[in-house]
């Protein structure tokens, strides 16, 4: 694939023989079209195939919040998702017996040099009132009591998400979670949890926590 700074074609884009032009973020790019391959796919490749598609299965409902949880101020570091989906491969994704299996206590929704969440619990209020707690800890490291909580909860079942982004301070140590959905929520959501300061260039997280499925 090649990237031209100075478009010196115009805005010319589409096919041309086996060569794709078009515009990403301002450059032209030009990249050849894929070749299908006539050899078989090794035991190795077909692994790696089926890892990956179920690891981007099991996020992309997440995404938005992977995004954020993953943001680096540079973008040439790479986008929020696919961060995330490079870390739940390396981490969430196992080999068991020549076959992927994704564990979701596993999967992070942010990372980070901060601080992160000491002593969570969880418990349900009411029948869509989820009730977090934890231990302030601002006085260790380079926290804050200023630090905000990050909250996704996720039903893979389903495939649905509920996530509270400016969540309470890290100095309260407590957060309720109101769900949009009514029913028995409960043993279908899990629950992650991270910490995140402003900082000039966006914001700095801690690597997320997954308390299980509550």
């Amino acid at each position: 694939m090649a990237i031209i700074e100075n478009n010196v074609l115009g805005s010319i884009s589409g096919k041309l023989g086996n060569t794709v032009i078009y515009k990403r973020k301002g450059k032209l790019v030009i990249k050849g079209k894929p070749v299908k391959s006539s050899v078989a796919p090794s035991e190795k490749q077909l692994y790696h195939r089926a890892a990956f598609k179920l690891a981007q299965d099991f996020l992309v409902p997440m995404r938005a919040e992977l995004e954020l949880g993953f943001a680096k101020p540079n973008p040439a570091q790479g986008q929020g998702f696919n961060r995330a989906l490079s870390v739940a491969l390396k981490t969430a994704v196992l080999n068991e017996g020549g076959i992927p299996v994704l564990y979701p206590e596993k999967v992070k929704t942010s990372e980070g040099d901060l601080l992160g969440v000491e002593s969570p619990q969880v418990q349900w209020v009411s029948g869509n009132l989820l009730e977090v707690s934890w231990s302030p800890n601002a006085f260790m490291g380079h926290a804050k009591e200023s630090d905000r909580l990050f909250v996704v909860a996720y039903d893979p079942g389903m495939k649905r998400k509920w996530s509270v982004v400016q969540g309470n301070y890290r100095k309260t140590g407590l957060q309720q979670v109101q769900f949009p959905w009514s029913g028995d929520l409960q043993g279908k959501f899990y629950i992650y949890l991270s910490f995140y300061t402003e900082t000039k260039g966006g914001r700095e997280f801690s690597d997320s926590l997954c308390l299980g499925r509550v």
